[in-house]
This record gives C-alpha cells, structure tokens and sequence, in this order.
C-alpha cells in the first residue's frame, strides 16, 4: 500500500524522486482545533485585503512603505506599473502555534509560492474532515476565472510558466500546473528567463508561440535575467498580456512588510483600522529592521531574536538565536553583517511542540515535532493548508515531512488554578491524602505525582464514554460465557493455562468486582479501549479520596464524576457476597493485598468502604496468609472470602499453586476468578476474531468497531504497520513495544494492537528541582462495578502509560453548545 501512495505522489503529483521519497510524506493525518484553524484562517484574510490595498496605494498614500523595500533592478518600473492590480491567484502564509497559545505568521509567501503539490496530495490522502477538501477545484476555477476576466473578449489563452530551469522543483511544478489546467482553451507551456521576446507588440515564446498569460513561478526581484523585461512590463501595462501574481506583489513578499506593520502600529495610524491593528498585534512577531545600532542588544539577548533576509526564501539565511551557542551568534552576526541583502530582526515566538506521526518505508513513527501551517489563499479566501513538520524549529528540505490534515476538537481541556502559592497547596492536598487515605504516593522518584491541574471535558462527551463502556460490558460478558464454556480450548489463547479450573468458577453474574477499562481520545476526538484491567485496577485513593480533596481545596466548581463512587463499590463487595452465600456460608472475610505501598493503599481503600459490612472483615498481608486442608488462613482464622489485590496469574509465577487450590475449592475470592479472561489482552483479540465469525449481532458489531481499538493475532489483519504489540498479562506498561521500535518478535507471548494516535496535552510537571512543560497523553480510565460505570481515573504519562505518570483529576461541565462550532472543511 506504501509503495504505490509514493508511486502516486511521483508520478501524478511530480514529486520529486530522491532518497526520502518514502519519509516525505506520511498517510497518518494531522487533525488540526478548529478554534486554531478559525484563527489562521480569519488572520490570513484580514491581512491579505489590508496587503492588497497597500499594494494598490504604494504610490499614494502608502508611498512611506516604499523606503522599505530594498532596491532591486526594475523595482521603480514595477511599483510605478498603471495597470490595475488584478486578482492573486495564489498567496501562502507561513503560520505556527505559539508555545503559550494563539498563532503567529513567520512570513507572507506572495511572489511564487510552492506547497500547491502537498496540499493537492494531502487532498487525496485521507483525513476525517478534510480541511483542503475542494482545493484543487478552486485552484482550476480561480485560474480559469481570473483570465477570462482580464481578457473579456478571448476564448483561448496561451499560458507560459516562468520558471529558473536550474530549479528542478519548478520544473515539477510547471508539469503539475499543465496537468491540472490545460485543457482545449487552456494551453500552457514552460519556459526560461531567456524564452520570451516582445515582437510587434506581442509575447513570443521560443520565436513562434503567442503568449497571453505569464504565471510566474520566478521571483520579482529578478526579473532583471528575463529577456526583454522591459517590453514585456510595458505590455503589461497596456493589459495585453496577463501577469501572475502582479509583480507589485513584491510588496507583501519583501520582510519589511511587518517592519512597516508594526511601525504603523506603534504610531497607531490612522490608515489601518482598529482589527487590523489587533490582528497584527496578535499574529505577526514585532520586526524592525536590522541595524548596526542593535548589535549589542541582539547579542546579549540572542535567545529573543530572529533573523532573516528581506528577500529570502526556503529558510535560507534564516537565524535562531536560540539555535546557537555565544560564539556561534557572533558568528551569525558578523556574517549578516557583511551580506549585501538586507535583513530583518524579528521577535522570536517559541512554537507549540505537537504530536505526529511520521513514515519511513514500512514504519510509522510517532514524534514530537513542530508544525508550519501553509495557509494557502486563493483570490483572498483561504482555500487549503499546507502541514509541513520538522523537529526542529526551521522548515528544512532535507528534514521536513508532510501530513494530510483534517479539522478536529480536542473535548480534553487543563484547567489551571490561579495560585499564588502552588507548593503549599500541593503539601496540603498530599498531607490531607496521607492523613485521610493513608496515602503515601505523592512523589513518583522526584517528580510530583499529583497535580493540582486537572482535566475538563464537556458532561455530553463523558456520557458517551460512560455509556459506551457500559454497553462493552454486556458484550464482553457474552464473549467470557463462550470462554468459559471451552475454556480448554481458550485458555492457551489467552494466556491463562494453569487457571482453568479457577476461571470457570462462576457464582456471581458480575462480570468484575471492579475493574478499570482504560481508554484514550485518539486524534479523531473519538473513544477508544485499549486494554481492560479486570483484576486489580490500581487508582483507587486518588479517585475515591483525592479527587474530593483537590476539588474542595482549589474550590472547583465543576462535577466530579466519582462522587458516587464509594457507594457503588460498597454495594457491589455486598452483592457479590450475596451471590456467594446461595453456594457457600459466608462469615469471615479478608482484604489481602502484597506491602508495595501502591498496593497497601488502594486495597487499604476498599477495606475502609467494606469494613463497615456485617461480616468478619480482616486486612492483611497476601504472604501471611497459609493453606490448610485446602483453605485459606489468615492469623489463624479460616477465610471464607477474600479480596485479593494480587493478580491470580501472579501466584503461578510465585509458585503458590495451594493458594490457587484454596481458592477453588473452600476460600472464594470477592473479585470474581473469571475476571482473568477478560483480564488478558488477547480478550480484546478474540473479540474481533469472534466478530469475523458472525459471533455478535449487529449492534454489538457497530459497538465494537466505533469502540476497541483493533486487536489481533495477526498484525495483517490491522492493515496498517502502526502498531503496537502487548504482552498478555503485563501491567502499567511493562513490555508494550511500538511497531516502529520492533526488528523481531519479542519472546514472551503478546498481540497486536493498532497504535491509537493519541491527542496529547500540553502539561506542566514539578519535581525537586523545578517544572518542566511537555506533552503528555492522557488516559482516562474508566471504573466498573459489576457491569456499571462508578468513576474515572485519568493518568498523563509518555507515548506509552506506565508507573512514570501524573494523576490529574477530571471534572465534568454542562455542554452549553453540543453542536459545536459552524466551521467546517467545506468552507475553504
């Protein structure tokens, strides 16, 4: 499927062929907040009218901005042209999300800009939500349009691509151009600085061919190498031939554009109306341009600066003072200095790191990188997106890859305490926790483990997940009756050999005491399960005591969704109980846990929700315990149930296969034996093998795909190569391996899961020695009781969760607009 996406993109779309051909692009879309969309979008239009109207005036009354505009041959010829400014056909701007929020524009791409390849192929290429959808059709129309309007009278036109034949890159193009435009009164052909020539008052190219129309992809300051420039401006100006874009357009190209802003802006000028002062205030960095006399300041402070060449393209000669080591900036320095262009010093705007997925032949590879966002406009309206990515801070060719883009919502918002004194909120929250729960985990090494920033989601979109998991509940149960029922035949599959008498133990219809189904938002913004921790989910003090601890101390307002949750556990431990007195009498219980403190406190929380019950309820160590005739002994009393918080696969590995036997036989265990079935990933895996078999109805069947993310046997059956791969009955983490990392097989037995493209937060994490802002990738895990939703635990960890996370508590508000917003992927 790889090899003929790139054989696509070199053969329709002329890309072209090079030893990256196969990381260029990546068939993995980027969904881009429509809210960020919506800005870019409403920026670039703004700013467009106000370029076109300083282009149409640069003789008049936006004569100043002409001592902004650093010579070149021809410059007083082409600002001096009479014509009428006609219609730009293509304009890029180069937008970035800003590391604190908001965007910015590094620069205005007027003159010949590229990316109409990658926007065309991110067109084919698929994403929910298309944001470029219908690009190429405005791209054709426009064109078309534009020419008949300029010549009213004309039926065909001759078009002549003027392209630097040394640039291989426009050369392409030119091919792409022809392609997508020429048809029977559309001709179109390429031609060099040296190919035109004005004879009897007409453009010839190549000695015989009329010309109409000259698209240039050739950059206005250079005009001077194209033969006959003068006749052929002079032309122009008769309007017998059409140039496109406008070679006046140098203005909004030249990067004194936004020195030239800004200092209408400084000086509050009347000339510019009150949004488009806001919007240059919001969106382009303060720029000035560089002088001598700025030395010293952009030396001592290089970390805030940037610069660039007036007329510079590709990011060619583009400086980051953050990039560079003292010497290396009086290196930077000394050179812009000695140049002859002329450059800009530009306010450096950190740029928001985001999560994406980049390919390398067979692998996909997720990273971190940093966005350029290509808004591409077409006749002033924003028609198309171009999403490049680099690790670094600066587009570069040789590094760069692109990605379709689909417009999205994240419904996950970090809410932020306004504190004026963080660490002793923190010591006072941790201090009530290890008083109140006995709570000692406040610290994972020397990074906070609880945060004071919690987690808002709209109450609707809560519902869905708490809904949805429900309903998996019944249909796991289905899927763990046939289990059980051929449990000789599963067990093996499973993972679970050695259990198989326990696990078809069934005195109680719950599907779990309490479980956790751990979910994540995928990029899409949809909900999808990733693994089901049927046995003995950890979180329980954080979600039970702190989540009340943090919402009372920090005064939110918002619901927290486990208010409910000690009362639903208390009444599941009783129902369970009463499930097992129709079999067996029950008097003396235990609550038996290993003395990890992890372990400790969360069995030491569901001890104090059941203690209460009118039984003999004891808590103590699950290596205190002994066997005798077959049952289990605690301090020397009989157990007649226990709650275990020790998985039952774990006691094989121990070796204690008389506990098993007790457990059989004469001591019950409160969560449920059979949870071990579901408890394994391949459960999720014989789920969509038994869904390819007809096994489920067609409810359960659209339940499942919407749902569970795909899990499999056999990595063909994903039909993709971003993967993960699971060990069966692994915890936080351990063992989980991504695709992209893995050369072959592990040895432990394991399955293949489809990398869900996890929409990560930006999060800032404490330790003892500071703060740190980074992405995280939030887990929401959703608790069961029986086969009902009774709270939420949600974790912020790396690409892959394990026991280095963050718990940050998630609070529900009332969505006031569940439609969402009006912008759509049609409106570009």
């Amino acid at each position: 499927m790889y090899e003929s996406l790139t054989d696509k993109l070199l053969f329709d779309y002329y890309m072209i062929d090079s030893r990256r051909k196969d990381s260029i692009f990546s068939p993995a879309p980027f969904y881009l907040e429509k809210e960020i969309a919506q800005s870019m979008k409403d920026s670039a239009e703004i700013l467009d009218i106000l370029l076109q109207r300083i282009v149409a005036n640069i003789n008049t009354s936006f004569s100043d901005f002409i001592d902004f505009i650093p010579d070149f041959n021809y410059k007083r010829d082409i600002l001096n042209l009479k014509v009428p400014l006609s219609p730009i056909f293509w304009v890029r701007f180069d937008a970035f999300i800003r590391e604190d929020g908001g965007v910015f524009f590094s620069e205005f791409n007027y003159d010949k800009p590229c990316a109409q390849r990658e926007i065309l192929a991110s067109e084919y290429l698929y994403a929910e939500n298309n944001i470029n959808k219908g690009f190429k059709e405005s791209f054709i129309n426009s064109y078309k349009n534009i020419a008949s309007q300029f010549f009213k009278e004309k039926r065909t036109f001759n078009t002549a691509i003027l392209i630097d034949p040394c640039h291989l890159e426009e050369s392409r193009l030119s091919y792409l151009y022809t392609e997508l435009l020429e048809d029977s009164s559309f001709h179109f052909i390429a031609v060099g600085p040296k190919n035109l020539k004005v004879v009897n008052d007409e453009l010839i190219a190549f000695g015989k061919e009329k010309i109409d129309i000259i698209l240039r992809q050739f950059p206005t300051e250079h005009l001077d190498e194209v033969t006959d420039i003068d006749a052929i401006l002079d032309l122009y100006g008769k309007e017998k031939i059409l140039i496109l874009n406008d070679p006046r357009i140098i203005v909004g190209q030249c990067k004194n554009l936004f020195s030239f802003l800004w200092n209408l802006v400084s000086n509050n000028d009347y000339r510019l109306t009150n949004i488009e002062k806001e919007v240059i205030r919001k969106t382009i960095p303060y720029t000035v341009p560089f002088r001598k006399e700025y030395i010293n300041e952009v030396i001592d402070n290089k970390d805030k600066y940037v610069l660039k060449p007036v007329y510079g393209r590709y990011s060619e000669d583009v400086f980051i003072g953050i990039l560079y080591n003292r010497e290396e900036w009086l290196e930077v320095i000394n050179y812009v200095l000695k140049k002859d262009n002329s450059f800009i010093l530009q306010e450096f705007c950190p740029i928001h790191k985001d999560s994406v997925t980049a390919a390398s032949k067979h692998r996909h590879i997720p990273k971190e990188a940093f966005g350029n966002f290509g808004v591409y406009l077409i006749e002033g309206k924003v028609k198309g997106f171009c999403t490049r990515w680099n690790e670094s801070y600066l587009t570069c060719d040789e590094s760069t890859w692109i990605t379709p883009i689909g417009l999205g919502e994240n419904p996950l918002k970090v809410v932020k305490p306004n504190l004026q004194c963080r660490k002793e909120l923190w010591d006072r929250v941790t201090d009530r926790a290890m008083m109140e729960s006995g709570f000692t985990g406040r610290y994972f090494r020397d990074k906070e483990y609880i945060g004071l920033d919690s987690l808002l989601i709209d109450k609707n979109k809560f519902l869905e997940l708490k809904n949805a998991s429900e309903a998996l509940c019944h249909i796991f149960k289905k899927a763990q009756k046939l289990v059980i029922d051929n449990i000789d035949t599963f067990s093996p599959i499973l993972g679970i050999s050695g259990l198989n008498n326990l696990a078809v133990q069934n005195y109680t219809d719950s599907l779990t005491f309490l479980g956790r189904m751990d979910w994540c938002l995928n990029s899409k913004g949809q909900w999808k399960l990733l693994e089901f921790n049927s046995e003995t989910p950890a979180g329980l003090v954080e979600s039970i005591s702190i989540s009340k601890i943090i919402k009372e101390e920090l005064n939110i307002k918002y619901e927290n969704p486990n208010e409910n949750m000690e009362y639903l556990l208390k009444n599941e431990f009783h129902k369970i109980i009463k499930d097992y007195e129709k079999v067996k009498k029950i008097n003396n219980i235990a609550i038996l846990s290993s003395t990890y403190y992890e372990d400790w406190y969360n069995t030491s929380a569901i001890y104090n929700l059941v203690k209460s019950l009118p039984y003999n309820i004891t808590m103590g160590n699950i290596f205190d315990v002994k066997v005798h005739e077959d049952k289990l002994y605690l301090y020397n009393e009989p157990i007649d149930a226990v709650f275990r918080y020790y998985p039952l696969d774990w006691f094989l590995k121990d070796g204690n296969e008389q506990i098993l036997k007790a457990l059989e036989f004469n001591t019950l265990s409160i969560n449920p034996p059979h949870t071990i079935i579901t408890q394994s990933k391949a459960f999720l895996a014989l789920i969509f093998e038994l869904k390819l078999q007809g096994f489920f109805s067609e409810e359960e069947v659209n339940l499942i795909d919407k749902y569970i993310t795909q899990t499999s046997f056999d990595v063909e059956n994903l039909n993709t190569v971003d993967i993960c791969l699971k060990p069966l009955l692994d915890r936080e983490g351990n063992g989980v391996l991504l695709g992209c990392d893995v050369f072959e097989e592990p040895e432990y037995d394991f399955v293949f899961q489809k990398r869900e493209d996890i929409r990560p937060l930006d999060y800032v994490t404490h330790c003892t020695t500071g703060e740190d802002k980074k992405l995280l990738y939030p887990i929401i895990g959703t608790y069961i009781a029986g086969d009902k939703f009774c709270g939420a635990y949600t974790r912020l960890g790396e690409l892959i969760t394990t026991s280095s996370c963050i718990y940050a508590p998630i609070f529900l508000k009332q969505d006031l607009n569940s439609n969402g917003g009006s912008f759509t992927s049609s409106e570009f």
